[in-house]
C-alpha cells in the first residue's frame, strides 16, 4: 500500500515538538540535522505515516528502529521482511510499504534548467522535455522515475541517472528494467513507484491522520 499525505504545511512548531516525542531516538537524531523547519515537519510526517501503515496493516504499535544495508537503504530492524519507502517534499509525504523491495519519490513540480537536467538525463529524455508544451511537469515526471527505480534498487547515489533511460515510457503505468512503475500527478506534485506490482494510493487527511496517532500515543507513552 502507498499512504500519502498532500497539501503541507500540516504543522505549527508547537504541534511539531508534541509528535516528535512519538520517534525513536534514531529517527529524532536525523530531523536534528535538518535546519529548516519545513525540512523537519516534512520528514517527521514521513516517518509518522510508516508508524501509521504499519498499524493499518499489520497491527504493530512500535517506534520502527532501521538497519541500513551498505548503501544506506533503510530496513525495519524487528520485520526484516516487510520493506517500506519514504519520500517526501515542500507539499506531502508518501511511505510505501510491501512485502517485496519498492522504491517511491515524491516531488514538487521543479522548474526545467537544462543544466541541471544534463546531470541527471541523457540526449533522448532531454529532447522530449524540451518539446514538451510543458518542460517543468516533463522534467519532473522522469526524476521522480529514476529515483523511484534507484531507491528501490537502494543504490542511491552509486548509480549513474544518465544510464537510467525513460524516453519512451509516456504512460502512467509500464514495465521497464524488469519492474513495475508508475507515476501519478497529484495537483503540484508527481508521485512515482517502482517495485514488482501495482499498489493501491491510501491519501490520509489530516484529521484521520493525527486521530489515528492519538490512539497510537496512547499505546506507547
Amino acid at each position: 500500500m502507498i499512504y500519502c499525505c498532500e497539501h503541507f504545511p500540516w504543522l505549527e512548531e508547537q504541534e511539531y515538538h508534541y509528535y516528535y516525542e512519538m520517534l525513536s531516538k534514531q529517527r529524532q537524531q536525523k530531523l536534528d540535522r535538518y535546519y529548516y523547519f519545513s525540512d523537519k515537519e516534512q520528514g517527521l510526517t514521513a516517518y509518522l505515516l510508516l508508524q501509521y501503515g504499519m498499524m493499518q496493516e499489520i497491527g504493530i504499535f512500535s517506534k520502527p528502529i532501521f538497519t541500513y544495508s551498505k548503501n544506506n537503504k533503510p530496513y525495519i530492524t524487528e520485520l526484516p521482511n516487510m520493506y517500506f519507502n519514504l519520500s517526501h517534499c515542500k507539499y506531502g509525504a508518501v511511505c510505501a510499504i510491501d512485502r517485496v523491495e519498492i522504491g517511491t519519490d515524491i516531488q514538487e513540480i521543479t522548474k526545467y534548467d537544462e543544466n541541471e537536467a544534463k546531470l541527471v538525463m541523457n540526449k533522448k529524455e532531454i529532447g522530449i522535455i524540451e518539446k514538451n508544451i510543458n518542460r517543468n511537469e516533463a522534467f519532473t515526471r522522469l526524476w521522480t522515475l529514476k529515483e523511484s527505480y534507484v531507491k528501490m534498487l537502494g543504490l542511491g547515489i552509486a548509480m549513474d541517472l544518465e544510464q537510467i533511460d525513460f524516453s519512451n515510457m509516456n504512460y502512467n503505468q509500464f514495465k521497464q528494467y524488469g519492474y513495475q512503475f508508475e507515476v501519478h500527478q497529484l495537483g503540484n506534485m508527481f508521485l512515482s513507484i517502482c517495485s514488482k506490482k501495482c499498489h493501491n494510493i491510501k491519501k490520509v487527511d489530516k484529521m484521520d491522520f493525527f486521530n489515528l496517532l492519538e490512539n497510537y500515543r496512547c499505546a506507547i507513552m
